[in-house]
């Protein structure tokens, strides 16, 4: 497969084309989106975690996984307690005030994942926050579907770009 990503300079020394962390993350977005689509989610959220996950290294990758992981799903936690107080508060969709609350959870956000010794993962957590409260669908039944969907998504992405990044070869110059 190296050779397919080599091409010939007018010097006659051979330039890689592309690496095998790209051809790893285009693998990784085609299968995680054709996953998700079948299983009716949205690729969107599984794709970027395949980009994200996939790393230089499959340790980089699983340890890039596991805080992907982490923080989704503190995000996803927290993004469902502020569903919770918008709806008991009737607090109006995406308003002032919806906005204030949104941005004040932040604090105790990355402040869990800072004191469990988790900084790797405040990112990850405040992005899934952040992206479901300011894109999820209005109509009660469906915005838990939503949240549980982001998380079910991000999650085939990062198994994806870890599979990939284990089963196929590291060709990196050592």
């Amino acid at each position: 497969m190296k050779d397919i990503l080599d091409i010939n300079k007018n010097s006659g020394e051979k330039e890689k084309f592309i690496g095998m962390r790209v051809v790893k993350t285009v693998i990784s977005v085609f299968v995680s989106v054709i996953i998700t689509t079948v299983m009716g989610g949205m690729p969107i959220n599984s794709a970027v975690a395949s980009v994200l996950t996939t790393q230089d290294t499959q340790d980089g990758s699983i340890k890039y996984g596991k805080n992907r992981i982490l923080g989704t799903t503190v995000g996803a936690i927290f993004a469902i307690i502020f569903v919770f107080v918008v709806d008991f508060f009737d607090i109006k969709l995406f308003t002032v005030s919806y906005y204030f609350v949104m941005s004040i959870l932040i604090i105790p956000i990355a402040k869990i994942l800072l004191i469990s010794k988790q900084k790797a993962a405040i990112s990850s957590a405040l992005i899934t926050f952040l992206i479901t409260l300011m894109s999820y669908i209005s109509q009660s039944e469906l915005k838990y579907i939503y949240v549980q969907s982001r998380i079910i998504d991000t999650f085939i992405g990062v198994l994806v770009s870890i599979a990939v990044n284990i089963v196929l070869p590291d060709n990196r110059d050592k």
